[in-house]
């Protein structure tokens, strides 16, 4: 690719330039006259105008939808970075939730409000139209809560716990978040959400000797400490009393004002906007769509590094990540991660080297290790030989299955044409190239053995009957296992209702039959009197016998028990296995991620469907009735939810207190089956409105009358249950409406993590981030296979799967990997904080690029940066360059690249670098080829040149290339 060096930070510059004309002369008319100032702003131009126009406080109003809205806020603080100003800007997401009011959780939303209401300077706001008028606590309130402490004042250490417990603050035994404060000795270590670090209040005796506050590195000693409070007053104002002394940013429809007010979409502007040139680096990004659920995605997201997390670096252990840091030494500029360690060990890694270092999904509260620690050297050599034995077990399941062939699928077009003209909806486009997928396994030689991942409700069952026709129709037959009984008997309505012309070709084997039953459908089974049978575990047992099976369906694979899953193995070296799961679930996740699976994505919705409505908050008689008598008026069915059997019949008797009218009906596991069977027939038939259940409803159920669903005790489920059971409403067009409620006074931990994750999933949707967020609450468990979960708890999710690809290539006979290279070039090599100034974004393309398996793929890394933020500069140049070297170094088994720096007494000086093979192939030809500033001296090839500059690097990637013969 064309790597031609750019300096894009003068193209930013010229364009501060050109705007800042105009930002005066809107700035002048703003303060001198109290009309609209009238403006017509592109999109392309407004956020350009938003990040550069020089308010201290700023609210712009969107006529956007919510996803809209956040990616617009995200890209305002991406500009703001690239362009060098000092400000933030928040979302205003929606109403302040009750557990946000009173401080139980820390969101997104809460800090914005905190900087709302605290008047902070430089703090600005994004607002859709649809949240204009919602109502916030008053600011007056808030800073009368304010607590002011000053140094040599006579206190006790009561009286300061006291205070912060009335605002809200909770004290924490080992670990600070914002909103807690720990208590060591006669010290007080507050945070607070809208500080970046911490303060140390110090007592001696009844004194208050010392206020100190700690922020990157950097310690302050402080004479007073003003203390904002962590919960809020009850909104009781509107966001237009609140906002007088802003700049109001609106379209012309908007009644919105504040000091001053601009229009952005008029007709006939004030003062045009200026003809600019914007920079490649500084262009939008596509917001139409939300984000993909994709493989890079989902892999992005177990890579990706936050600070004050645990991250593991392969090398030395489990520390905290503490974010980035640029280091200047003898000229040359690198950035490094930096890991704090125990007992105050810091590490810092080059970001060349970026890919030792992963963040830690494994056990919630992982042990930080101390570097050098032997304890780490042994968890990691446990955990080789367990990556080994599972990677030869991988290749053996895979040698297997290409060698297994079968005959090849003809599949038939009039079927096709049949399935497309019966099916009442159109295939959603990903729907459609799901399918295709599939199609193509089934006719290949090979079987299939394809995931396919989908949110709930979006259509994935369709493209198993679809399978199951086509296996059918080739003399196959068709097992479609499912977890419970209730979704066996749902799946068999709908495949007979889809395919009514072959009901006596399907058939069940679950609990709801009888034993009678059950045996003769297994002779039908045997003698291939049946098709397509739909069935739980029992489909799995030995009298189980099939006359030809050819395809077996999973559904829910993910509730399958690993004994199931060694089956299912042993059937996958000579059966299609498709599998079909809803997205957030953290093994199938991992599974999906890890390349165990050929994987097939469903991210669209149905046309017409809502986004569902969620809720989370106290449990409360009061809402609980609101949310039933709404439903009730529609004439909707409801589910309401507890996580224990022996909970549902209070539960019932409380229900039943709220709406003494409806009728009511039981359902849990412990029923016999015609119980089960008689309750659910009764619930589909609209007997029954309202179903107190446990989570025997959760899976694949879907009801159009059912709407609404109530779950009580939320905070014992993982965030996974309580997605699926959301996706059990608002599976029309009808407005769906999910209520999460929880009834303890104080939280764990981890309960609180789950109830910040579920909030702000309420307002911003879920997907692979809720996965993500369930893996680091509830641990990696076990995610690959019983054997592999105390391996997989001791490194990390991503090391294991490191450990399991360097295993796989070792087997076969793949590069070696780069870690024991060890490349010592001094040359500025990095990303400038001037071309992408976002430190997330930073790290996450450090190890995008370090992590590049491949040259192609490290090129395609390279080529997705400058595509996005235009052509890269020097140091990104060299970056690029010195990971081409770390990869053929690799390939040709160089065991170090070493620099030294030679200083002749009466010559100039001089640069000697030396590369150190572990077998240099020495012959007449490579003699031959080698250019007259190189020389050979035994396994080692040296460099002499004058300066290291990028032409130096392309010398030593054209040299490692003619030992490659290329």
């Amino acid at each position: 690719m064309n790597m031609v060096p750019d300096n894009p930070l003068l193209d930013m510059q010229k364009l501060q330039h050109q705007l800042s004309s105009f930002n005066h002369q809107v700035d002048h008319l703003a303060k001198a006259h109290p009309q609209d100032i009238l403006l017509s702003l592109s999109s392309e131009n407004l956020p350009l105008f938003l990040a550069t126009f020089p308010a201290p406080y700023k609210i712009v109003v969107i006529d956007q939808s919510m996803h809209h809205a956040q990616v617009f806020t995200a890209y305002l603080n991406h500009l703001r970075r690239l362009l060098n100003v000092n400000e933030d800007w928040h979302f205003l997401s929606g109403a302040l939730t009750e557990q946000e009011i009173t401080g139980d959780i820390c969101s997104a939303l809460s800090i914005g409000v905190h900087h709302l209401l605290s008047s902070a300077p430089n703090h600005n706001f994004v607002v859709p139209l649809s949240l204009i008028n919602i109502s916030l606590p008053h600011p007056d309130e808030y800073h009368a809560s304010q607590l002011v402490w000053h140094r040599n004042v006579r206190v006790s250490l009561a009286v300061l716990i006291k205070d912060l417990t009335t605002l809200g603050y909770r004290r924490h035994r080992t670990s600070i978040e914002p909103g807690t404060f720990l208590i060591r000795g006669e010290q007080l270590v507050i945070k607070h959400p809208l500080h970046q670090g911490h303060y140390t209040v110090t007592l001696y005796g009844p004194n208050l000797e010392k206020i100190e506050y700690d922020s990157d590195f950097r310690r302050q000693t402080l004479d007073k400490l003003i203390i904002p409070p962590v919960s809020f007053h009850l909104p009781s104002t509107g966001l237009d009393k609140i906002i007088g002394s802003y700049t109001i940013i609106r379209p012309s429809f908007v009644q919105l004002f504040g000091s001053s007010n601009i229009v952005y979409d008029a007709l006939h502007p004030t003062i045009p906007f200026p003809a600019i040139t914007i920079p490649l680096a500084l262009k939008p990004p596509n917001t139409n769509q939300p984000r993909p659920i994709s493989h890079a995605n989902g892999l992005a997201l177990l890579t990706q590094l936050q600070e004050n997390k645990p991250a593991v670096h392969s090398d030395h252990g489990i520390g905290i990540f503490e974010g980035m840091k640029q280091r200047t030494i003898n000229n040359y500029t690198k950035d490094y991660l930096i890991l704090r360690y125990a007992a105050g060990d810091t590490l810092s890694v080059p970001v060349e080297y970026a890919y030792k270092v992963s963040p830690y999904l494994g056990n919630t509260t992982p042990i930080i290790h101390r570097l050098g620690s032997q304890l780490w050297q042994k968890s990691r050599r446990h955990a080789q030989r367990d990556a080994a034995a599972f990677a030869r077990e991988l290749l053996k399941n895979e040698a297997l299955r290409q060698q297994t062939t079968r005959p090849y699928y003809h599949l038939d077009p009039s079927l096709d044409d049949w399935l497309n003209k019966s099916f009442p909806y159109e295939l959603t486009p990903d729907q459609a190239s799901a399918w295709q997928d599939i199609r193509h396994d089934l006719t290949q030689a090979t079987p299939m053995d394809r995931l396919v991942i989908g949110d709930v409700g979006f259509g994935k069952t369709e493209l198993a009957i679809r399978a199951a026709c086509h296996t059918m129709n080739n003399k196959q037959q068709v097992a479609i296992l499912a977890p419970t009984t209730i979704l066996v008997q749902q799946h068999y309505d709908l495949f007979a209702s889809r395919l009514p012309h072959l009901t006596k070709q399907l058939a069940t084997l679950s609990r709801f039959s009888t034993a009678a039953d059950r045996q003769a459908v297994r002779e039908k089974i045997a003698t291939g009197q049946v098709s397509i049978v739909i069935g739980t575990h029992a489909l799995l047992s030995k009298s189980t016998l099939w006359h030809n099976l050819g395809l077996v369906v999973i559904d829910e694979e993910q509730r399958f028990g690993v004994a199931h899953k060694e089956h299912f193995k042993k059937l996958r070296s000579r059966l299609d296995i498709l599998s079909l799961t809803a997205t957030p679930i953290p093994r199938t996740l991992s599974m999906a991620l890890s390349h165990l699976k050929q994987l097939s994505v469903i991210n669209t919705a149905p046309p017409g469907r809502k986004s569902i409505f969620t809720w989370v908050g106290r449990d409360s008689d009061i809402i609980i009735k609101q949310a039933l008598d709404r439903e009730l008026k529609r004439h909707g069915q409801i589910y309401v939810i507890a996580p224990k059997i022996r909970q549902l019949s209070a539960l019932a008797h409380r229900i039943a207190s709220s709406s003494p009218t409806a009728r009511l009906a039981l359902l849990h596991g412990q029923m016999s089956s015609q119980q089960i069977a008689s309750t659910m027939q009764q619930f589909d038939h609209r007997q029954i409105d309202i179903l107190i259940s446990s989570t025997i409803i959760a899976n694949g159920l879907d009801l159009p009358c059912a709407n609404t669903i109530i779950v009580t005790h939320a905070t014992h489920f993982g965030l996974s249950d309580l997605y699926q059971l959301r996706g059990r409403i608002g599976r029309r067009k009808q407005q769906g409406y999910a209520l999460f409620l929880y009834n303890q006074t104080e939280l764990t931990s981890i309960q609180r993590q789950r109830l910040t994750a579920l909030t702000e999933a309420s307002r911003l949707g879920s997907g692979w981030s809720l996965a993500r967020r369930d893996l680091e609450i509830r641990g990696a468990g076990n995610l690959l296979g019983e054997q592999q979960s105390g391996s997989v708890n001791a490194v990390g999710v991503q090391l294991y799967l490191d450990m399991v690809h360097d295993a796989i290539d070792q087997t076969t006979g793949s590069p070696a990997m780069r870690h024991d290279i060890n490349i010592n070039l001094p040359i500025s090599a990095h990303i400038p904080t001037s071309y992408l100034p976002e430190l997330s974004q930073r790290t996450s393309y450090y190890q995008k690029l370090s992590r590049s398996r491949t040259l192609d793929i490290l090129s395609a890394t390279i080529a997705e940066i400058t595509n996005q933020f235009g052509p890269p500069p020097v140091p990104l140049t060299n970056l690029y360059y010195l990971l081409q070297i770390q990869h053929l170094a690799a390939l040709h088994q160089v065991l170090l690249i070493d620099t030294r720096s030679i200083t002749p007494s009466h010559q100039p000086p001089f640069y000697r670098i030396v590369l150190s093979f572990h077998h240099l192939p020495l012959n007449d030809s490579l003699a031959a080829r080698l250019p007259e500033d190189w020389s050979i001296n035994n396994n080692q090839l040296v460099l002499t040149t004058a300066a290291i500059t990028p032409h130096t690097l392309q010398e030593i990637i054209i040299m490692l290339n003619i030992l490659g013969g290329t």
